[in-house]
């Protein structure tokens, strides 16, 4: 009896499944945006979580590296935290946006914006600008027509 109830579950699990999870990176290096281009770099990593081919979740890291010799860590740190604020002030009406802060190291930060894009209501999506393609594979082309690089 209990192996037909443990072949029955593994066949209905092989039916139902977990739910298909994918994931897409697209980085680009946006140094060149920075006015201080020459003292910190800005590396984008966009992050794309698709389940049941919907998507699900939206990431965004922005990776500050500083210059050791023209900033020192109590500077670092601030630039980060005003960037981090712009962010906070940005999207704190929103409860289904995250913004965190981490330092990675000692010259580089992490400024990550977390979009639960499943819970963003259409006018969210609208308001912010957030409409996104259908399917990964048509994201993967805009970024890479943008200059990203996907895998």
């Amino acid at each position: 009896m209990k192996k037909k109830i443990l072949i029955l579950f593994i066949m209905l699990f092989m039916l139902v499944g977990c739910g298909k999870k994918e994931e897409m990176v697209c980085t680009i290096d946006g140094t060149n945006l920075l006015e201080d281009s020459d003292k910190i770099s800005l590396i984008e990593d966009f992050t794309f979580t698709y389940k049941k081919d919907k998507l699900n979740k939206l990431r965004l890291d922005l990776s500050f590296t500083f210059d050791n010799d023209s900033y020192n860590k109590d500077d670092m740190q601030a630039v980060a935290e005003s960037i981090k604020s712009t962010y906070d002030e940005q999207y704190g009406d929103y409860k289904n946006i995250k913004v965190f802060l981490a330092n990675k190291n000692n010259n580089t930060y992490v400024v990550s914006i977390v979009f639960n894009y499943n819970k963003l209501t259409n006018d969210e999506i609208e308001e912010l600008n957030l409409e996104v393609e259908e399917t990964i594979e048509e994201n993967r082309d805009i970024f890479e027509n943008n200059g990203y690089e996907c895998s």
